[in-house]
């Protein structure tokens, strides 16, 4: 089920669009509430209108003389096709920073700038000091909005852009227009963004050091078993795992914990997470109680960080925890959670993998 933005209403609607418009490049320093109080939308959020008022505005990607710490819209070509997006840049950047990337993907019928208030991106990328690109997916759902091509599961035109050639080339687009590291590259994603990320960690497990899907995790294509709909290994078999952590609603109506949902979810997150694990043939797992209906699951081989960890939270339905963007109870998304901030939880993760950490793999 996707759900439009027409379904969050035209007077929610329009505060969205009216805080985008607010989020200008001054704005980089806000707390991470810089979201509206209005639900996200689902697999995934809302329409497709950028309303941000930053430097970019244009249409051109923006010269160096021009961009300053906050948050801008971009619009360029990159593998080929014409692409846009949003940028947050934080409070410390310089264009020779070198400053980390982190890829963050919007559900299905959203937009980038959508995406900013959804997943409360702009408090912690400067509080930690790290660039956010927030790219459109690649071509226009008809409800309005914008989807992934992920390979496999998305009904794409013909013309559609290859979406794992875009975020390949997006790494070095993003290098080359605001000067972030070309290692130091993660991805989170909400929903269909989390599709997508993980199809690229099963595509090209060494474009991302990490990545955070949130109610969106995958292992492949969903096949069905003698037992049911599982993970189809022909779809997912990577040399190695890229370290993922997740986040998910134990009653998430649109991406079922046990499977279920539209033909593109079908299997359920325990079945994502053991093809994970079984990709990487990871033997230990440890599941301890956070306290407030938190679950954390913890996977690997016992040495080092763990590889994979996932986060649960009793009762909580398909939303980004944390966010205020999903302040109350929809029939769409379900119940909304700030048991946990999920934003903390994926940096604390990510930074594990930064390249100058003595603990992370060298060879990524």
């Amino acid at each position: 089920m996707r759900t439009p933005r027409r379904v969050i209403g035209g007077a929610a609607l329009g505060t969205l669009l009216l805080t985008v418009a607010a989020c200008g490049a001054d704005d980089a320093a806000n707390d991470d509430d810089t979201a509206t109080d209005e639900s996200a939308t689902d697999d995934d959020a809302g329409e497709s209108e950028s309303g941000t008022d930053g430097a970019g505005g244009s249409g051109d990607a923006v010269d160096d003389e021009e961009l300053a710490p906050g948050q801008h819209e971009f619009a360029a070509e990159i593998d080929g096709h014409d692409r846009s997006g949003v940028v947050l840049l934080p409070s410390g950047w310089t264009p020779d920073a070198d400053l980390p990337l982190v890829v963050n993907l919007h559900g299905s019928g959203s937009d980038g700038a959508e995406q900013v208030l959804w997943s409360a991106a702009t408090g912690t990328a400067d509080a930690e000091g790290y660039v956010v690109v927030l790219p459109d997916g690649g071509f226009e759902d008809p409800d309005g909005g914008r989807l992934w091509n992920v390979p496999g599961v998305t009904d794409a035109p013909d013309d559609a852009p290859d979406d794992i050639a875009f975020l390949q080339a997006l790494v070095d687009w993003s290098a080359e227009e605001y000067g972030t590291s070309t290692q130091d590259v993660f991805a989170t994603g909400y929903s269909g963004g989390g599709r997508m990320i993980s199809q690229a960690a099963c595509d090209d497990p060494d474009l991302f050091r990490a990545i955070a899907p949130v109610t969106g995790l995958r292992s492949g294509a969903p096949v069905e078993g003698e037992d049911g709909w599982v993970p189809d290994p022909a779809t997912c078999e990577p040399d190695e795992v890229t370290p993922i952590v997740t986040f998910v609603g134990t009653d998430d109506p649109v991406n079922p914990l046990d499977g279920g949902g539209a033909d593109y979810w079908r299997y359920g997150h325990e079945a994502a997470l053991d093809r994970w694990a079984e990709i990487g043939g990871y033997e230990v797992r440890e599941d301890t109680d956070q306290g407030d209906g938190v679950t954390l699951t913890s996977i690997g081989d016992g040495e080092g960080p763990d590889e994979i960890r996932s986060w649960s939270i009793d009762g909580a339905g398909h939303v980004w925890p944390g966010s205020p963007a999903f302040e109350e109870e929809t029939d769409w998304a379900g119940t909304p959670t700030d048991a946990i901030d999920a934003n903390e939880l994926i940096w604390d993760f990510f930074e594990q993998f930064l390249g100058e950490n003595p603990t992370a793999d060298a060879g990524r």
